[in-house]
């Protein structure tokens, strides 16, 4: 599925899903298939996003991060 919609030709690739196990599959997956492309991931909270890290993405934010910046202001 990923090759037909171009990612062995993207250089960054981003994973924004509903469900944190799904992320966590894509960004393997990405991450073993296509080496060369960066992975830009949507954490779901602090463990999430520290979950990300430890499977190499490029690059991550909590769906909340901003929001909360924001709101403490």
């Amino acid at each position: 599925v990923l090759r037909s919609v171009g990612v062995d030709r993207a250089r960054v690739v981003v994973v924004a899903t509903e469900k944190q196990e799904v992320t966590n599959r894509i960004v393997e997956l990405v991450k073993a298939e296509f080496p060369l492309a960066k992975v830009f991931a949507r954490a779901f909270d602090r463990a999430h996003a520290l979950a990300l890290l430890d499977r190499n993405v490029d690059f991550q934010v909590r769906e909340t991060y901003e929001s909360a910046i924001l709101a403490g202001r």
